[in-house]
């Protein structure tokens, strides 16, 4: 099951593309605000994001430069009134990997939401390569170098899931929705001790797994280690 993430104002296309959307085995959020959307952000992830431009405070925009600043693993929709070259171009270079135009036909946006979906889905097929750091789903395996580094179900779920969405600033509060989506959650502190434990396992490695501290991880590619350049979520 996919879990969408839908930002539109408009309440009854917003309820359409819900009904259909679920229709289709999607878990889907509603967000009708740039505010509402960026909550929903802050606590999980989603395998897709679709946006609106126009919203009552402020434009689509917004969450797609908060997206690829800080989640570029996560693809974005954007499906807008927008006709113009101009909107369309400056959707695709804020960060949107497509822009459907309203009104738009159903099967076109099936068609576009499950294109967009096989990025994350192919990630998910089960393997990893990361510099000197292979992750094999599976088999729960972390090679480095040729050597297989074992970890408990959990130190595994945690590398796995900052390796999918490399680059990217996970917060604790997304980690442990990630983690513990169905059961009582740890104290925030117990993410760290999983990272910490996750470090030492990684050897030389370990450089891949940044903290930002007050914020969360991120998992850096060892060819980009020495350019990281962070930027706070938006508040």
């Amino acid at each position: 099951m996919s879990h969408i993430l839908l930002l539109e104002d408009h309440l009854g296309l917003s309820h359409i593309m819900l009904s259909y959307l679920h229709a289709a085995g999607h878990n889907t959020a509603a967000a009708h605000t740039v505010d509402q959307a960026r909550d929903f952000l802050d606590g999980k992830l989603f395998d897709l994001v679709i946006v609106d431009r126009k919203l009552p405070d402020g434009d689509g925009l917004d969450v797609v430069k908060s997206l690829h600043r800080n989640q570029p693993a996560v693809p974005v929709l954007i499906v807008s009134s927008r006709v113009s070259a101009q909107d369309r171009v400056s959707g695709l270079r804020t960060g949107a990997d497509d822009y459907l135009l309203k009104p738009f036909d159903t099967e076109e946006f099936h068609l576009r939401v499950q294109k967009l979906l096989n990025i994350t889905k192919h990630v998910d097929a089960g393997h990893l390569q990361h510099g000197k750091v292979e992750l094999q789903k599976q088999t729960g395996s972390v090679i480095i170098e040729g050597r297989t580094v074992h970890l408990r179900p959990k130190e595994f779920a945690l590398l796995w899931f900052l390796a999918r969405h490399k680059n990217a600033l996970l917060t604790r509060k997304q980690i442990m929705n990630h983690l513990w989506p169905d059961t009582l959650q740890p104290m925030p502190a117990t993410v760290d001790v999983y990272a910490r434990r996750v470090r030492l396992a990684l050897g030389s490695a370990r450089k891949y797994l940044k903290t930002i501290k007050g914020y969360g991880y991120i998992w850096k590619p060892e060819e980009e280690v020495n350019s990281l350049a962070f930027v706070a979520p938006a508040q």
